[in-house]
């Protein structure tokens, strides 16, 4: 089973929610030591928002990985920053590596896998559908297990294969292995 993992945050909206800020709030989220990234860096709010994406990305991967039901417990998820841009996440006895991209824009973290992934960001719903009327033309759909994990469906070929989507306002974006992209886009 493949890693896969992403989440993405419109920083123009987080960046005005500042009430996440509350300790109360903090501590129901992050342990000590990500409290003290979050409360020593330039930009707490940005701090906050970035560690958030980095745990929703590893909980992707994770419950994809174990097949858990979806209840995230965000404490569980232990983040170690390597590098303003990449992050260990343990939970249980795994790790995640994940990357960081952080703009004016939006925030995105992606799981760093052993194969090769593609990671595509779309900057509108439509550029979005785009991509899902692409697939749709090769045979595919977007379908969710019991516990709500996408995948891609392909009746035609009868498989099912790994996909990672993230969306926030009008941002989007998935992550697959490029061994899946050229499955998904052979000409059929």
């Amino acid at each position: 089973m493949q890693a896969l993992g992403n989440d993405i945050i419109n920083w123009q909206v987080a960046r005005c929610q500042t009430q996440k800020l509350r300790q109360r709030c903090l501590v129901k989220l992050f342990n000590s030591a990500e409290l003290d990234y979050i409360h020593n860096h330039d930009s707490s709010i940005l701090a906050f928002w970035h560690m958030w994406s980095i745990k929703e990305t590893a909980y992707k991967a994770w419950q994809r990985l174990v097949k858990a039901s979806p209840i995230f417990n965000p404490l569980a998820f232990h983040c170690q920053m390597i590098s303003d841009s990449e992050c260990v996440v343990s939970i249980e006895n795994l790790n995640f590596k994940v990357n960081s991209t952080l703009n004016s824009e939006f925030i995105y973290s992606s799981i760093i896998s052993k194969e090769n992934t593609i990671s595509k960001v779309f900057d509108s719903k439509v550029l979005f559908e785009d991509f899902t009327n692409q697939l749709d033309y090769y045979g595919w759909c977007f379908k969710k297990d019991n516990n709500g994990i996408p995948s891609l469906y392909s009746e035609r070929r009868s498989t099912v294969l790994p996909i990672s989507i993230s969306h926030d306002q009008n941002w989007f974006a998935v992550q697959i292995t490029k061994q899946i992209a050229e499955i998904i886009f052979e000409k059929a």
